[in-house]
């Protein structure tokens, strides 16, 4: 399987069908995110479990930043030292997202590592974790 170039190896316990939805859902999330369409990586979350964590005062932004990328809500990770951006301008940051890792042992739960490369050209770590749900795959969604 191709993600953006990178060749990740996928256990021969999925299906080609379930193959090649986890590459159409993995391509998606790394072009949603480099071209900064954030509202498109809500096809990839269950609404009732982001509706429950918006209830308990968790916004969009911190929500993708914790759950989507796995980055954790600490100011420095998406260089902003001081608190200063606000919303989706911490996103913004991100210029690249790169998939480098993927453990599929478990079927219909793949577990991704990568990384972002912010506009300062420096880069973060990032894991997250789809699982296969009635046929499309959803981030891992954990609480804040």
């Amino acid at each position: 399987m191709s993600v953006g170039g990178t060749k990740l190896e996928v256990s021969a316990v999925w299906t080609y069908a379930e193959r090649r939805k986890l590459s159409l859902a993995l391509n998606a999330i790394e072009e949603a995110v480099e071209s900064h369409r954030w509202d498109d990586l809500s096809q990839f979350m269950k609404p009732e479990r982001v509706s429950k964590l918006l209830a308990d005062g968790v916004e969009m932004p911190q929500l993708i930043e914790e759950n989507v990328l796995g980055l954790g809500y600490v100011h420095n990770n998406l260089n902003d030292p001081d608190g200063k951006l606000e919303g989706y301008e911490r996103l913004d940051q991100i210029t690249e997202l790169e998939i480098r890792g993927i453990d599929s042992s478990r079927r219909g739960v793949a577990a991704m590592t990568g990384s972002v490369t912010l506009v300062d050209g420096s880069r973060r770590d990032i894991s997250f974790e789809l699982e296969l749900i009635n046929g499309g795959f959803f981030v891992v969604l954990v609480d804040g």
